[in-house]
């Protein structure tokens, strides 16, 4: 592939270094799903490994989002368009000149904080904004729900009940992530 840009390259880069991270996120996750461990060990590692997993998920949602909306000033207005804290902006005499980079920074400080594990949030943005068709994912906020109690209770419930998660489990989980990660980013290849 020949670049006539710097730009150009900078943007393919951008754009497949988010699922390179996956992809190692992934390899790792499954050679300490491989490792034999202690039996009294196990479960406290896929406890470990199923908040490890959501977050590789997360972190994967979150940098290709942002970098893709921000490659393209289409974006960025659909996006401004479509989120609560960028859709009412107005502008001073003064940025009108700059209103395309203001416009771009307010989206991406906004695109900053928001949080990319509430999956109810997250899905509508990548199918109104990128136009991706998502799949269907009835596993996915239960397995948002489940790293809440691995994350900040280490594997308990609110209840202060442990939970369970098998080896299977997590095996599970890898190939559900693998997929659906998988369908979006040949999406995102897709645009241009």
């Amino acid at each position: 592939m020949c670049f006539t840009t710097q730009q150009e390259f900078q943007w393919l880069y951008e754009k497949t270094k988010s699922i390179d991270i996956f992809e190692k996120n992934i390899l790792k996750a499954k050679q300490i799903l491989n490792h034999n461990y202690p039996a009294d060990l196990e479960e406290d590692i896929n406890i470990m490994l199923h908040g490890f997993l959501i977050a590789t998920l997360e972190n994967y949602l979150e940098t290709t989002f942002i970098t893709t909306v921000l490659s393209s000033d289409s974006f960025i207005l659909k996006q401004a368009l479509n989120d609560g804290s960028t859709k009412d902006l107005t502008f001073k005499i003064q940025e009108l000149n700059n209103w395309k980079d203001t416009l771009r920074k307010k989206v991406e400080d906004s695109l900053k904080t928001k949080s990319f594990h509430n999956v109810q949030t997250v899905i509508p943005m990548f199918k109104t904004t990128l136009n991706c068709d998502i799949p269907k994912t009835t596993w996915l906020v239960p397995a948002v729900e489940k790293r809440h109690d691995c994350a900040h209770r280490a594997g308990y419930t609110k209840e202060q009940k442990k939970i369970r998660i098998s080896k299977e489990d997590i095996d599970t989980l890898i190939t559900n992530i693998s997929e659906f990660v998988s369908k979006i980013q040949l999406q995102i290849l897709k645009i241009d």
